[in-house]
C-alpha cells in the first residue's frame, strides 16, 4: 500500500449505480478488471436482445405518413435521406434551408416511386418494373439479351425501335401494327414477328391496365401514335416567325419593315478585293 503524508492512498472506484472510496490495493484492480469484462459482456447482450432500432423507427415513420395519406416510401431511400439531412446539419446551414432541401428530395423519389409504379411489365404484366429487370427471366439465359439488347426491326445493338432510322421510315407509310417485326417475340403467343400490344390474343393491346385511344378508341395504338393526329399535322401549312435573334429586328418590328430592313443590309454589304 502506498502512503502519502502518513495516510492511506485512495483511489476512486465508479460503477454504474454507486460511487465510494476504496482503498488502493492490488485485489482492487484486480476486481475492476472483471467488473469492465462483465460490463461489456451485458451490454452486448443487451444489444443484442433488444430489437432494431432502425427498424421500429422506420415503422413508426411509416405509420405516420400512412395515417397522413402521404406516399411511403422504401427504407434504402428513407435512410439515404436521414444521412443527407445529418450532413446538412453538420455543415451549420439554417434549419428552413435544411427543411427546404429535404423537402424538394423526398418529392422527387415520391414522384420516382408514382411513375415507377405506373410501368407495367409486358412478360409478367406486373407493375414496377420493366422487361429488362423482370424477375421471371433468369439474368444468366439468352432470352433477357434477345428481347432488351436489340432493335426489333434491324437487329442492331446500338440502338432500340423507337430510334431505328429504318422504323421511322416505314411508320410514315405503313401503321405499326401492319410492320413486321422479324426479332421481337410475343409474351402471350410466342411467336416471333410482332409485339405483345400487336397481338391478336392480347384484349387489352396497347394499354395493360385497360383504356383506349382518346382520338379514335383504338386500343391498338395510344394518343401521340394515333393516325389521325398525323394527318393534321401533315395538312397544316408550316409558318416560320421572326425571332429576336434575327439580324435587324426588335420586338415591336413587323414582317414588312423587317424584310426592308434585311435588304437594305444586303445592299449597302462594302466589297473588298484582294
Amino acid at each position: 500500500m502506498a502512503m502519502k503524508n502518513g495516510k492511506k492512498s485512495s483511489i476512486r472506484r465508479c460503477n454504474v449505480f454507486k460511487c465510494t472510496l476504496m482503498p488502493a490495493t492490488s485485489e482492487t484492480t484486480k476486481n475492476d478488471e472483471k467488473i469492465t469484462k462483465e460490463s461489456t459482456t451485458d451490454r452486448i447482450t443487451t444489444i443484442n436482445k433488444r430489437p432494431n432500432n432502425n427498424n421500429s423507427f422506420y415503422m413508426k415513420c411509416a405509420k405516420k405518413r400512412q395515417d397522413k395519406g402521404l406516399v411511403i416510401l422504401p427504407r434504402n431511400i428513407e435512410t439515404k435521406i436521414y444521412k443527407m439531412k445529418k450532413i446538412l446539419q453538420r455543415k451549420n446551414l439554417d434549419p428552413n434551408e435544411i427543411r427546404l432541401i429535404v423537402r424538394k428530395k423526398r418529392r422527387e423519389e415520391e414522384n420516382r416511386l408514382r411513375y415507377d409504379n405506373k410501368r407495367v411489365c409486358f412478360k409478367c404484366r406486373q407493375p414496377g418494373h420493366l422487361v429488362s429487370d423482370c424477375p421471371s427471366i433468369d439474368q444468366s439465359s439468352d432470352d433477357r439479351n434477345e428481347l432488351t439488347n436489340i432493335c426489333y426491326f434491324c437487329c442492331s445493338n446500338e440502338h432500340k425501335l423507337s430510334e431505328c432510322i429504318k422504323y421511322r421510315k416505314q411508320l410514315k407509310q405503313h401503321s405499326a401494327n401492319d410492320i413486321n417485326l422479324p426479332f421481337a417475340k410475343c409474351f402471350i403467343c410466342h411467336q416471333n414477328g410482332h409485339l405483345t400490344r400487336n397481338c391478336s390474343m392480347n384484349k387489352n393491346g396497347a394499354f395493360p391496365n385497360g383504356g383506349k385511344c382518346r382520338s379514335c378508341g383504338s386500343i391498338n395504338h395510344t394518343l401521340k401514335e394515333c393516325p389521325k393526329n398525323k394527318t393534321k399535322f401533315e395538312d397544316e401549312e408550316e409558318i416560320l416567325l421572326p425571332t429576336l435573334n434575327d439580324v435587324g429586328c426588335s420586338v415591336d418590328i413587323d414582317e414588312f419593315s423587317m424584310e426592308k430592313s434585311i435588304n437594305q443590309i444586303m445592299e449597302n454589304k462594302k466589297i473588298v478585293k484582294f
